[in-house]
């Protein structure tokens, strides 16, 4: 159940970070604003679905960007955690850009481990990546 702790996510998140840009030139920052002991475990194939929609991320940016700059920030909302991935790189044009199996496969993941993702993206201006993570507290116990 140490698993299951979302900290232990954000760490290896945080980690695989500055090992895929530390060769490239590219400006890693990471930001976790949550307070750990206000979030319920993720499941198993949330976490997995989770960190692999933010390695392809991290991927597509050293491939694809062209990016100095890549901004991770982790915060909470009302009833979700947001995990937004922001690039400072080329961008590409959605509507002129046919998807490609990246992000067909975080359509795909999201489904799998039941969170949503968005891609926005514009030419010359970056992409930001931004999954979200509905939580939902159980109700207190009866005394």
């Amino acid at each position: 159940s140490d698993n299951d702790d979302p900290e232990k996510l954000f760490e290896r998140m945080q980690t695989t970070g500055f090992q895929m840009l530390a060769n490239q030139d590219v400006d890693f920052t990471f930001e976790n604003t949550l307070v750990p002991h206000d979030l319920l475990p993720f499941s198993m194939e949330q976490r997995r679905n989770l960190y692999f929609v933010f390695k392809e991320s991290l991927h597509n940016v050293v491939k694809h960007a062209q990016a100095t700059r890549v901004d991770v920030r982790i915060f909470r909302q009302t009833k979700s955690v947001q995990i937004r991935i922001a690039d400072n790189g080329t961008g590409f044009e959605p509507t002129q850009h046919g998807e490609g199996n990246g992000l067909k496969n975080f359509q795909k993941r999201a489904a799998e481990g039941g969170f949503a993702v968005v891609v926005c993206s514009e030419l010359g201006r970056g992409t930001t990546v931004e999954l979200c993570i509905s939580i939902c507290h159980p109700p207190p116990t009866a005394p």
